[in-house]
């Protein structure tokens, strides 16, 4: 039997799937890293980009709601260390 918190974030893998799956998405998403250089927008890495929500509303995809961080960098900003970007 699983856990209930392992259904829910196969869930929330899954949703993340569909919503990457987007073509509208995926031209908005490398839309903005055009923008942002390519880089992560506070540590300047080209590894491993995605896409933060400002306002962290994941269906307000408004260009200048979203910023490009690298995967540690958007972690590190939910958990409030980098309090100006989030």
């Amino acid at each position: 039997m699983q856990r209930i918190c392992d259904v829910c974030m196969e869930v929330r893998l899954q949703k993340r799937k569909e919503y990457q799956e987007n073509t509208e998405w995926n031209k908005l998403r490398r839309l903005v890293f055009r923008r942002d250089g390519d880089i992560c927008k506070i540590c300047g890495t080209q590894e491993r980009l995605i896409i933060h929500h400002w306002d962290k509303n994941r269906k307000n995809n408004t260009f200048s709601n979203l910023i490009t961080f690298c995967e540690r960098c958007h972690i590190l900003i939910h958990r409030r260390v980098y309090k100006e970007y989030g």
